[in-house]
């Protein structure tokens, strides 16, 4: 009877190896991450050759420290896919909903702005340089909004379809039996905490990227007290 049951069919289409597959696409994506950050350092040493001043590492600080975060989770949840691990499908369903949520607000603002951005452009220009006809603004805001509606509105849906597939959480749950810490609130919950206490974090960072400066009511705090607030 163990041989005939055995052989009976999976109740859900096994999606281990797209598991593998996406986990190994979110290593990339965590890699790119992690390039960002060295191309930021490789930007700021340039500069400072260019223009002659000293490294100016504060300016990035923050932007730096997101990179690296993203990196670290994205490689983390990449082997936890391939793994097929529980908390590594909630966790990337959240991020996909959250990288896609970001991508619908930038390319709205995006939208808004970039013609405002490529007037300003070219009134910078210099006398007797020729101005950017209609045609070429409008192939510059083509490929800028469809780059943008590529890597922020059409992948984070490729991995919200996958993640959010009943066969791939079955999935994870036949290879993973225990059910996980992200199971022990609804994924909207665990979405808003996770966020609420990274960009919590990312506040202690103030005061090395901008000196301890907060806006207060109309004027700026300096030093220790902007630190403190």
């Amino acid at each position: 009877m163990n041989e005939s049951s055995s052989r009976l069919p999976l109740p859900f289409k096994d999606r281990t190896t797209g598991l593998r597959v996406f986990g190994i696409l979110t290593i990339l994506l965590g890699c790119l991450c992690g390039l960002m950050v060295l191309l930021m350092i490789l930007g700021q040493v340039l500069t400072a050759k260019t223009s002659e001043t000293a490294v100016n590492y504060r300016s990035i600080i923050q932007a730096a420290a997101v990179y690296v975060f993203l990196a670290v989770a994205l490689v983390w949840l990449g082997i936890g896919s391939i793994m097929a691990r529980r908390w590594a499908r909630a966790l990337l369903l959240i991020f996909s909903w959250t990288w896609l949520t970001m991508g619908i607000v930038s390319l709205i603002f995006m939208g808004i702005f970039l013609p405002t951005l490529l007037e300003n452009m070219q009134a910078d220009l210099p006398q007797g340089q020729a101005a950017m006809s209609f045609g070429v603004k409008a192939v510059v805001m083509i490929i800028s909004l469809g780059m943008l509606a590529v890597f922020f509105v059409a992948l984070p849906i490729v991995w919200i379809l996958f993640y959010r597939s009943p066969h791939v959480k079955q999935t994870c749950e036949a290879r993973d039996p225990v059910a996980g810490w992200t199971e022990a609130c609804p994924l909207p919950v665990l979405n808003m905490s996770l966020w609420v206490g990274i960009s919590a974090l990312m506040l202690l960072l103030m005061p090395l990227s901008c000196r301890g400066v907060f806006p207060f009511f109309g004027t700026f705090l300096p030093g220790w007290p902007g630190t403190f607030v």
